[in-house]
């Protein structure tokens, strides 16, 4: 079209020709030439566009654009090639230049070490006067092109932008887990790249790795003698109920908030939750149970009771959070105790109205009596005894690894005696110890054949069954009823 153009306008008028746009050549040539022509436009900013005439046949119309295309690429090659070595160097000192520049200001820039403002006292644009004025300027430019900023005049910089330019200009990052040396920190800030000696950790989850920088945070927070916030991004439960756990050891840190979720192209999905104010609503009691609960109802590596959801957990718990407190206990203390304390939980779950209270401490006698006043199925009965003792000793462990979250070097345990076994060097649950039932039960078949009473060498008689028939009282068994 351009081309086109300055053939037209050599023959009009210069009074005219100067005024004269492509737009109006364009919308005057289908007019003459109808169907003749064709205008397809071109991709790109400043790009004029293109005439095509069905006068000339396709092959004429690619040799055109092949030789068209060839030498737009040798131009352009021979350009490069001019212009490389010099645009090289000018881009190198530019930056240098610009190092310079932004060093000397950092130098020059007196910050007091005596005082950390409180979040409540410290603003956006607040934040902004500890950067250098030049050094803000180029982090805004380089974030956003289109912005820029003067001393003291915010207008037209949003919110978003300045407090991108301030997390690149003052934070500190910590990377762990990545290499060889998996106890490694690794620190890195605007001036230099070192070891974090103070966190260097053997714990293995990313969950309690999360607490103890965490802890870290607090710890520095201290050492200023100043207040501040926390934001922890993850989107694993397990990790806000340690957050809500360990927040009342975290006494320099005024807000700590859990953030979860993402941002997809279609919605914002993230969610920030105040661990800070779910503590203060929540209590102590119920915010030092909860791992322990969570844990003895299903997580990461231990498993749950069958249609007992968190919300029902949750129920029982609010009812009575007194009653629970030797939950708390349950990485300290013996095989026994564990077993005693949760077992409170687990019978209140499975009997919440207490119709078989009087066999709450048996989870033997109270399969049974569950099995004999309605009619359930075996998945929806309590763990036998012998099952529940490895259930607790895997929760024990798994309790005793969280709650040790804020210590950098925790006192190793060998999951092997906490409800573990080794198999094929994988780790596998133990599920009970002692025989399984169909190891005993051929034991237990009676071969009177409904004779009304057992002869002396039933097994009904060596394995005293009578007494066990007269607690099954709702139960027929023609032989058993007449054992004596």
């Amino acid at each position: 079209m351009s081309f086109l153009l300055d053939k037209f306008c050599s023959f009009l008028p210069p009074n005219i020709a100067s005024k004269y746009t492509t737009s109006k050549l364009q919308q005057k040539l289908p007019n003459y030439f109808g169907n003749a022509i064709i205008v397809e436009k071109q991709r790109g900013q400043g790009k004029s566009n293109t005439i095509f005439s069905s006068s000339i046949t396709v092959s004429e119309a690619i040799h055109a654009a092949n030789n068209l295309k060839a030498e737009l690429k040798f131009t352009e090659l021979e350009t490069n090639f001019e212009n490389t070595q010099s645009k090289q160097l000018d881009e190198e000192q530019t930056l240098h230049d610009v190092a310079k520049n932004l060093r000397s200001s950092l130098q020059s820039l007196e910050m007091s070490n005596e005082y950390y403002p409180l979040p409540s006292e410290v603003s956006i644009t607040e934040s902004c006067k500890f950067i250098p004025h030049c050094l803000l300027n180029f982090i805004v430019w380089l974030v956003n092109d289109s912005c820029f900023y003067q001393e003291n005049n915010y207008e037209g910089i949003s919110n978003d932008i300045l407090r991108k330019c301030i997390s690149i200009a003052e934070c500190e990052i910590f990377l762990a887990g990545y290499f060889q040396n998996q106890e490694a920190v690794m620190k890195f800030s605007k001036d230099n790249v070192s070891d974090c000696e103070e966190i260097l950790s053997t714990q293995e989850e990313a969950d309690t790795r999360i607490i103890l920088q965490s802890m870290f945070v607090n710890q520095q927070m201290v050492k200023r003698n100043s207040n501040g916030r926390i934001v922890i991004k993850s989107s694993d439960n397990d990790v806000l109920l340690l957050s809500l756990h360990f927040y009342s050891k975290m006494t320099s840190i005024d807000e700590l908030w859990f953030q979860t979720g993402s941002i997809t192209s279609v919605k914002d999905g993230r969610q920030f939750i105040p661990v800070h104010d779910l503590y203060n609503s929540l209590g102590a009691e119920m915010a030092n149970i909860l791992p322990v609960a969570h844990s003895l109802t299903g997580c990461d590596t231990t498993s749950s009771f069958f249609d007992i959801g968190k919300k029902t957990v949750y129920k029982i718990l609010k009812q009575n959070t007194t009653k629970y407190q030797t939950l708390t206990n349950l990485a300290s203390s013996d095989v026994d105790a564990c077993v005693e304390a949760g077992r409170l939980l687990v019978a209140d779950l499975y009997d919440p109205k207490g119709s078989a209270k009087s066999v709450h401490r048996d989870l033997n006698k109270l399969r049974v009596k569950l099995a004999l006043s309605k009619d359930s199925s075996l998945v929806k009965l309590p763990p036998s005894e012998a099952a529940f003792r490895q259930h607790i000793l895997r929760v024990a462990f798994q309790v005793y690894v969280w709650t040790h979250a804020n210590e950098a070097k925790p006192p190793p345990r060998s999951p092997l005696e906490y409800g573990w076994r080794n198999e094929n060097k994988y780790l596998m649950p133990k599920y009970f110890e002692g025989p399984m039932t169909s190891d005993f039960l051929q034991d237990l078949v009676c071969m009177c054949k409904g004779k009304s009473i057992c002869s002396k060498n039933c097994v009904c008689v060596e394995q005293n069954l009578s007494a066990v028939v007269k607690e099954m009282k709702n139960v027929e068994i023609s032989c058993h009823t007449n054992c004596r």
